[in-house]
């Protein structure tokens, strides 16, 4: 991916230049836009993809992405609070560990492991009673974040090393997974059944198509899904990753986008919606996956609608055209 990453090379720089003017000056943490206040999910998606792309930062870039570490990733129990939260601070800590050397932090890099195996021992203390998992334990299983969980898990299992209860509770989740699949060959963020029991006695809050969006497939549960089964076990399930590549290729808007997907739920009584970038979300699906070459007639019409979205005032990206710039985009 070398040779296609430098054909970005400026849009790269440019939005890490974005990003580094948004950054916190008293505590170096991200939150998903400017001028709201930073949180250890969002910092960890900036760590992670800084890390992935070290070589386009410059030494102070380094500094402050260290710093970003110090201060909001390795105490995962204090800065943390729900699934999605750990799995992110573990995710990126195993990113920056294969760049310690590289950034030269002050902090020794056991404190990196130390905080990734306290994130894997929460997340697994989190994991549903079906395999799943949704924000807090007992809460309705997610495809979002249980794809999420498993993709995060198994890249930290292939970096500091596995043991049977990881294994035990990657391979719930992947059957899980493997039930949720619908018969498009996509998924959905949550099983029918599941979503009438979350919503039935807040029905009327909701439109029924709002409902209907939470079980029906859709490109980001899809991609989601692609990536965790591509990541663990390929030839295992590649009838079913054939069938949602399929699927995606089949839902592909004429701009070369996909849908955003707009997750509804309902936590300690209280409803919320979470944005997830369809786009992205299925090219990271896509492209985990041999089948799909970034060649890829469908890659490269998803990828040229993506540059459009890049801001040209600031150089950060938004999710849709009408969008605000988000650090997650």
């Amino acid at each position: 991916m070398e040779v296609e990453k430098n054909l970005f090379k400026l849009n790269i720089t440019k939005a890490f230049d974005w990003l580094f003017e948004i950054q916190d000056e008293d505590n170096f943490g991200w939150s998903w836009t400017r001028d709201i206040s930073p949180n250890s999910q969002n910092t960890a998606e900036v760590v992670s993809v800084c890390s992935q792309l070290s070589e386009y930062l410059n030494e102070n870039q380094k500094i402050l992405i260290s710093e970003a570490v110090d201060n909001w990733l390795l105490e995962p129990s204090i800065n943390g609070a729900i699934v999605i939260d750990y799995v992110w601070i573990m995710y990126s800590l195993i990113q920056f560990s294969e760049k310690y050397n590289e950034f030269s932090p002050e902090f020794a890099i056991e404190k990196i492991y130390l905080a990734a195996k306290e994130c894997a021992d929460l997340i697994i203390e989190l994991q549903n009673e079906d395999g799943g998992w949704g924000d807090n334990y007992g809460e309705h299983s997610t495809l979002t974040r249980t794809a999420l969980v498993i993709y995060c898990m198994k890249s930290y299992t292939m970096r500091l090393g596995s043991t049977t209860n990881y294994d035990i509770a990657i391979q719930k989740a992947v059957t899980w997974i493997i039930k949720t699949q619908n018969k498009d060959g996509g998924w959905g963020n949550q099983p029918v059944q599941q979503v009438i029991e979350e919503f039935k006695e807040k029905e009327h809050n909701f439109s029924r198509k709002v409902i209907s969006e939470q079980y029906l497939s859709q490109a980001v549960s899809t991609g989601y899904a692609l990536m965790a089964l591509g990541h663990v076990a390929p030839h295992q399930y590649h009838d079913n990753i054939q069938r949602g590549i399929n699927y995606l290729r089949s839902i592909q808007n004429s701009d070369g986008s996909y849908d955003i997907f707009y997750e509804v739920g309902i936590r300690k009584d209280v409803v919320f919606t979470f944005r997830h970038f369809g786009t992205v979300w299925a090219l990271k699906g896509l492209l985990r996956n041999t089948e799909v070459s970034f060649s890829d007639g469908c890659i490269s019409k998803a990828i040229y609608y993506l540059i459009q979205l890049q801001d040209d005032a600031t150089g950060g990206w938004k999710c849709s055209p009408e969008s605000d710039v988000y650090t997650l985009s």
